[in-house]
């Protein structure tokens, strides 16, 4: 294995030159489920310019709105960022994705205070998940489902702080290399295919939510 210079491998990290040669590795492993993410997404953006056009109208409908899309932005941010190896990156991304359709769904309800607590700075959106956990009923949302995401959020909280599950990125599983910029370790395909396939699921699910995130904003006053 070529071992680069100090000054060669800050320059390859900084300006990504191995990103392509990851990626590439990604795709010949997990083309199809990548392909498929890809499908989905564009429908999912889709559902989201058309919910922005029908409820944006005012300060308030608009972090809503921009709540929906940190959803869609994260997302696809954290694949790419899982298609470089970036494992830590990518699952601290993905929390926000959790956390983002979580605020969107309480933001949304009209009688609830947490739009106006965010408004204030008094609103954590740490907290959201659990807050819809125990606000599911009034949500219209399934309890077990949002517990599932309850638990996707603590799994991925661990790659929001340097624990040893968050190094396993730049460290090669036979504890021989260590990676500063972007890789593929052939050794951690089981976990990459489960992580792109949890993201294609979670994918599949945006439309649907989206929807109900509709549902509630047409009860507002002169919703769209």
């Amino acid at each position: 294995m070529t071992t680069l210079g100090s000054t060669e491998a800050i320059h390859a990290v900084l300006f990504g030159v191995g990103d392509d040669a990851a990626r590439q590795q990604f795709t010949k492993h997990l083309g199809s489920q990548i392909a498929e993410f890809e499908s989905v997404m564009s429908a999912v953006y889709g559902r989201w310019q058309n919910f922005e056009d029908q409820f944006a109208r005012d300060e308030d409908s608009a972090t809503v709105v921009c709540s929906l899309f940190v959803v869609v932005a994260r997302l696809l941010l954290s694949m790419k960022l899982l298609m470089l190896g970036h494992i830590a990156l990518s699952g601290a991304s993905k929390r926000q994705v959790l956390e983002a359709l979580a605020q969107a769904f309480l933001f949304s309800k009209r009688g609830l205070p947490y739009l106006k607590q965010a408004r204030e700075g008094r609103f954590s959106s740490n907290k959201a998940i659990g807050i819809a956990v125990k606000r599911s009923a009034e949500l219209s949302l399934n309890r077990d489902a949002v517990e599932v995401l309850a638990k996707a959020r603590d799994f991925y909280s661990q790659f929001s702080h340097a624990t040893v599950l968050a190094m396993t990125d730049v460290i090669g599983l036979d504890g021989n290399t260590s990676h500063l910029g972007a890789s593929f370790d052939e050794a951690k395909l089981p976990f990459y295919l489960h992580e792109v396939t949890a993201r294609v699921n979670l994918a599949k699910s945006l439309v649907n939510a989206i929807e109900g995130i509709a549902r509630h904003m047409r009860e507002w006053p002169h919703a769209g």
